[in-house]
């Protein structure tokens, strides 16, 4: 059944559920519905407007359509909910078959097609003989936020900012491309106060979004209402004052949610809506000019609400010590508890992740086989080398040279397990014996699997010779790191992905010598080819690890940026401004300090972390490839608000490490992950230095104050 008006028409399955919706004079058509027309994987009884009620121990799910109802522009659906309530009623005499209570619940959803969007009502309407209490109240709310290749897929898919933030509960649904109109989801009434995210079983999808209000009583007889808009909006600045004409909420620039302790918290008000006062830390704070403002006294996590309306919204803020002082002590915990020092360890040598909650190294080969889908991802070799990278950089740019014996004890297990005769880099210590990892996910390769063929790993390898390099002058790295970087351009046909950085300079070079020369001739080759390709690519990405993802237009702003800086070709800045317009589409402005300015990332704890947890990972390090695109781009253009960017980025990261140097990989932002709790940060730490190595190198290039 199909219903529509001048704007926007929705069609409804046999269940009442939404699986299409669309704009009507968008010319790619584009359905913003998450279905399974379009989406296989997901389940009939998980689409748009179905849900399900907890209470206790019983989980049921909004399906059961009763009736159905149709009009021009508007229509319903009604379900039966029943289940036995046990244990609900105080018995003195332990009897407890006397404490149960059968439960009949009613929930109606309604659609309205109206002039300015579509309407949602959801009545759950209790019909049992005494009050209930329901734990939770998920409703599916999703947008088509996956990942495919192909022409025009970017406008037909969707990155959905969510926001449960009391009652201030919105989506912010908009094209991966960045252009044309977009949705959004406002609540009008009711409290969705965090979401759940479903069937996530892929990189490619973020999964199912349940919408999900808790602590819920409704007397026998009475109804509990939610009512929501979808209502199309063009750009952020006319989102957010939609946001404020329908709801009342102040259009705000939050300023920078994550800051050093001295710092000032500064709220800017755009639009004061029907803002009723701010507070903070347990202080409401004065309006001054339009900004209201707070120096925090302590570090740690800094609570608030905004009372706008009638209603509350949190915003959450994290005051952390120091930059200087934070990356300190994570230096000093790498060496001293993430470092391989048994000489008789095959891995003598070698920076390992760590488990946090038990304190000790984490060893793959003992603790992830068997245990985890993917090994490699949690080994001493991958996005592990960041730490050497990070370590040798913070040496050389403190001048702390107390840690090289440290760093020379890592470049000999590099040289002997890692970096081959021919500069190809190895997937582990056990090189080749390393394929067994892949155990029953072999036989989906129709070939044999060479452990050097991950081209990711040699852009991670080639920071730490570098960084060895400019500290010692030692010529065994500058050497070790140019024949890295010729092998890359040999194996990196396509480029567009974790673009390797440009630190090494032929002038920083003794290019007499023979070996040099010949390579950086074809590095530099090399460079401008794949250049030309990531220009060219117009947002027709190649499909990688992922089909598509934040990471693809991110790394070509950081690749073509970092290019054009040197070398000024005009001929890569109309793709730079397009591929800074698509990272854009992955940020959102949502009043917390995990997920405000932080790209859309739902997988990297599943692959990096100890919880093997699919969700949305705010922050996670792969999110640097946007700040050094935005700095980059910042310095090109002097453009304040893409360096303002680029810091968000980076402090949410740097809030990640802990008093004692460690630091979690990731936090988990949704509350649960496929029924299993989210919400929380990652124990493992795995990954997360590179973003401590970039923001290191902005400093010196005198962007940020080390």
């Amino acid at each position: 059944m199909t219903i529509s008006n001048e704007k926007m028409r929705f069609e409804i399955n046999d269940k009442g559920a939404m699986t299409s919706l669309f704009i009507n004079d968008d010319k790619y058509d584009a359905n913003f519905a998450l279905s399974s027309k379009d989406e296989p994987w997901v389940p009939e009884n998980k689409q748009w407007g179905l849900g399900f009620i907890t209470s206790g121990f019983n989980r049921v799910q909004i399906e059961n359509c009763v009736k159905k109802t149709f009009d021009k522009d508007k229509m319903s659906a009604t379900y039966l909910l029943e289940y036995t309530d046990t244990r609900s009623a105080c018995v003195w005499d332990g009897d407890i078959e006397k404490s149960k209570r059968e439960r009949k619940v009613f929930v109606t959803v309604t659609r309205e097609l109206k002039e300015d969007g579509l309407y949602e009502t959801i009545e759950i309407k209790n019909e049992s003989k005494k009050y209930i209490i329901l734990d939770e109240v998920g409703i599916y709310s999703s947008f088509r936020d996956t990942y495919a290749t192909g022409e025009n897929v970017l406008h037909t898919h969707i990155n959905q900012h969510i926001c449960t933030s009391g009652d201030l509960c919105y989506i912010e649904a908009q094209r991966q491309s960045n252009v044309g109109k977009n949705l959004a989801l406002i609540t009008l009434e009711g409290n969705f106060s965090t979401y759940h995210l479903e069937e996530q079983n892929t990189s490619n999808h973020r999964g199912v979004i349940a919408l999900v209000s808790k602590d819920i009583r409704i007397p026998s007889g009475k109804s509990h209402i939610f009512k929501r808009v979808i209502t199309e909006y063009e750009k952020r600045d006319d989102f957010e004052e939609k946001l404020c004409a329908y709801t009342g909420y102040p259009v705000l620039d939050y300023g920078f949610m994550t800051i050093e302790k001295g710092d000032k918290i500064s709220i800017k008000v755009k639009n004061p809506g029907k803002l009723t006062s701010i507070r903070l830390d347990g202080e409401v704070l004065e309006e001054n000019n339009g900004k209201y403002e707070y120096t925090p006294s302590e570090t740690g996590v800094k609570e608030g609400i905004i009372k706008y309306n009638g209603k509350i919204a949190h915003i959450t803020y994290k005051v952390t010590d120091s930059i200087r002082k934070l990356m300190e002590k994570r230096v000093k915990f790498i060496v001293e508890n993430q470092q391989i020092t048994d000489p008789d360890d095959p891995l003598y040598g070698a920076y390992m992740p760590y488990d946090m909650e038990k304190q000790r190294i984490f060893r793959a080969h003992e603790d992830a086989y068997g245990y985890y889908h993917c090994v490699p991802d949690r080994n001493e070799v991958r996005e592990r080398m960041g730490m050497g990278a990070f370590v040798a950089l913070y040496s050389r740019l403190y001048n702390d040279r107390k840690y090289l014996p440290s760093l020379e004890l890592y470049r000999d297990f590099l040289l002997k397990y890692i970096v081959d005769e021919n500069y190809d880099i190895w997937d582990s210590y056990l090189r080749q014996d390393s394929e067994f990892y892949y155990n029953e996910d072999i036989i989906l390769v129709p070939r044999k699997l060479d452990m050097r063929s991950r081209a990711h790993n040699y852009t991670f390898a080639i920071p730490f010779f570098i960084q060895m390099y400019l500290l010692t002058g030692e010529e065994i790295y500058s050497k070790t790191a140019v024949g890295i970087m010729k092998r890359y351009y040999e194996i990196a046909k396509e480029g567009g992905f974790m673009p390797m950085l440009y630190e090494l300079k032929p002038e920083t070079l003794n290019v007499d010598d023979a070996f040099y020369a010949d390579r950086l001739s074809k590095i530099l080759d090399g460079e401008k080819k794949i250049a030309e390709k990531t220009r060219d690519m117009a947002g027709n990405y190649f499909s990688g690890e992922v089909a598509y993802e934040h990471g693809h237009p991110s790394s070509n702003l950081k690749y073509l940026t970092q290019y054009y800086i040197s070398t000024k070709d005009e001929s890569v800045m109309d793709a730079i401004k397009d591929e800074a317009l698509r990272t854009d589409s992955f940020n959102g402005n949502q009043p917390h300090f995990n997920q405000n300015g932080v790209p859309i990332r739902h997988w990297d704890a599943f692959w990096f972390g100890k919880y093997e947890l699919w969700g949305d990972t705010f922050p996670h390090w792969v999110s640097c490839l946007s700040t050094c695109g935005y700095t980059n781009y910042y310095m090109i253009t002097k453009d304040e608000a893409y360096r303002d960017k680029a810091k968000k980025i980076f402090m949410a990261n740097i809030a990640l490490i802990q008093k004692d140097g460690s630091s979690y990989n990731s936090y988990i932002f949704n509350e649960k992950s496929h029924g299993r709790p989210a919400g929380r940060y990652d124990a493992l730490t795995s990954d997360q230095d590179w973003i401590f190595y970039y923001y290191l190198q902005y400093c010196e290039a005198g962007v940020f104050e080390l």
